[in-house]
């Protein structure tokens, strides 16, 4: 007997086909949703590594071994040429030969108080070779509290043994009074590194033009070089118009730190206020 087939249901023919279909899809979204980020990626760090390399370039660090020899020995002449401005510029404007160890040292009160005796001591003994009047305590006193810098008090009794000095030399008659003002830090950068200390003194004392004229002289000449920041010349003795009294104040310039110490940028920073200063 002969045998009838069902003919085969025609939407089954095309079920494999839509089910690769499908799943080919599936797979090409999620690769694109997968890898679209990291090609986005991969494009920016091209970008970014185009503009460092450009930058670089433009900066002489690209190229070969030779190119970068060059900028070094460039570098190296900069900091050179920068340390010569730099120590010609603290000498000159220093009123300290030893500034550098006086900057380091480690000073306590005692250290303070026997440094006083002999400073007052010595300059007694010099005004009195020269017959001329001196405040007894130099406007320091011997007592000092356990809070007061005694580094601080040192300086500023060094600055008042400098300008007191000065005054001797000229003979200057009647030193009537003489006191150190609080000292003064310039920063460099940051607030932190201190390239230049004040240390001002008032001092008040009697003489004619020519002696306010060699004082104003001694205190500018090498080797002193301090700063004046008030003056005031009035007549003394209304009798004597020649005599006129005299109340100054002078700065002793104190650099306490080298170039290697501040760095090159905290030198360029010091040397432009310095220049805008009129130092």
């Amino acid at each position: 007997m002969k045998k009838f087939h069902k003919s085969e249901d025609p939407s089954r023919q095309w079920q494999v086909p839509a089910v690769l279909l499908t799943a080919g899809l599936l797979i090409f979204l999620l690769s694109y949703s997968l890898l679209l980020p990291l090609r986005r990626q991969k494009q920016k760090l091209k970008e970014s590594n185009d503009i460092v390399a450009a930058n670089l370039q433009r900066q002489n660090y690209g190229g070969d071994e030779s190119t970068l020899s060059r900028r070094k020995l460039a570098e190296e002449h900069l900091t050179r040429k920068l340390r010569d401005q730099w120590t010609q510029l603290t000498e000159r404007l220093a009123a300290f030969s030893d500034q550098r160890e006086l900057a380091r040292s480690q000073v306590d009160h005692i250290d303070f108080k026997v440094a006083l005796y002999e400073v007052q001591k010595r300059l007694k003994w010099k005004s009195t070779s020269v017959a001329i009047g001196l405040p007894a305590h130099l406007g320091m006193d011997e007592e000092v509290d356990s809070e007061e810098d005694a580094r601080e008090l040192m300086l500023q009794l060094r600055a008042v043994e400098k300008i007191v000095d000065i005054a001797l030399d000229l003979k200057i008659k009647d030193i009537r009074h003489v006191e150190p003002l609080p000292p003064l830090e310039y920063p460099a950068t940051n607030g932190k590194d201190v390239y230049m200390e004040e240390y001002p003194v008032y001092i008040s004392f009697h003489g004619d033009m020519n002696t306010i004229y060699e004082f104003f002289q001694s205190v500018l000449a090498e080797g002193n070089a301090c700063v004046f920041r008030d003056l005031r010349i009035e007549k003394a003795r209304p009798d004597k118009e020649s005599i006129l009294e005299v109340d100054v104040v002078v700065s002793a310039i104190l650099f306490p730190k080298s170039i290697d110490e501040l760095g090159v940028k905290g030198v360029e920073k010091a040397q432009k206020i310095l220049n805008v200063s009129g130092y």
